[in-house]
């Protein structure tokens, strides 16, 4: 993985999912990850932010949902899509 200047101690990826759902509705869901060597949190191995669109295909409703969360499991221990996978399933 690739050093990130924004990312001081850590490394960085990011990736994004294409769904259209049984509820009548489009999503984008983006994650971008950080992995990091240390946090200011007990355990914490990376920090993520996930973005999701949402468009109601019945009204063209357009909704953006901003999340961030970290997680005790290591760059090793987890993909993208595992990860994208996890988040989704809580």
């Amino acid at each position: 993985m690739p050093r990130s200047g924004s990312c001081p101690g850590g490394t960085s990826r990011s990736g994004t999912a294409l769904a259209t759902t049984p509820n009548h509705r489009d999503e984008i869901r983006r994650l971008k990850v950080a992995a990091f060597s240390h946090l200011d949190y007990p355990g914490a191995r990376q920090a993520i932010q996930a973005v999701r669109w949402r468009r109601d295909t019945s009204t063209g409703k357009l909704t953006i949902e901003r999340v961030y969360l970290i997680t005790s499991l290591s760059v090793f221990d987890a993909t993208c899509t595992e990860l994208t996978t996890r988040i989704r399933g809580h």
